[in-house]
């Protein structure tokens, strides 16, 4: 029991830093580079390039995070009923916040990749420099901004779970 616990926080703790880390290197390193003067005739092409492929590993970790998280509570807990008992706690209150957290990034991907990524790169490629292009673009970039932020709250919510809540 105790083995599959350390193998399941292990894969929770890599799959959560593959989605935190792609998303800060998307934000720190992807585009200022493709904001770069140089850049810009591919812009387009490296960020739908470079999207598909994290695309497919983020929605990986979403996967893995949900069927790990999952797991690690039921084999800390011990059954569903002591987890019912946790919810009443700050233990369940932080619990709750996390995974309500965490339904909302997977919305907002989805929104993302399934519904203003895909306008943007249209509009952008009949107008770049249109209004309505301009428009989707920010979109897509404040949603990316806020899925990166509720990520680093949910890292945070997770650090006091384990940790617990000083005193």
């Amino acid at each position: 029991m105790y083995f599959g616990f350390v193998v399941s926080m292990w894969i929770h703790l890599l799959a959560a830093i593959t989605w935190i880390g792609g998303l800060l290197f998307i934000t720190m390193v992807i585009v200022p580079t493709l904001r770069m003067p140089e850049m810009r005739a591919n812009a387009l092409v490296l960020l739908r390039v470079t999207g598909r492929k994290f695309q497919r590993i983020a929605y990986a970790t979403f996967v893995a995070l949900v069927a790990t998280g999952t797991t690690n509570l039921l084999l800390k807990a011990g059954s569903w009923s002591a987890v019912a008992a946790l919810m009443p706690t700050t233990y369940g209150h932080l619990l709750i916040a996390k995974v309500a957290l965490v339904l909302a990034v997977i919305a907002l991907a989805l929104y993302h990749d399934f519904v203003v990524g895909p306008a943007a790169a249209r509009a952008m490629e009949s107008d770049p420099r249109g209004g309505v292009a301009l428009a989707l673009r920010k979109r897509a970039s404040w949603i990316g901004r806020i899925n990166t932020l509720l990520s680093l709250v949910i890292m945070t919510l997770a650090l006091l779970l384990v940790r617990g809540v000083p005193g």
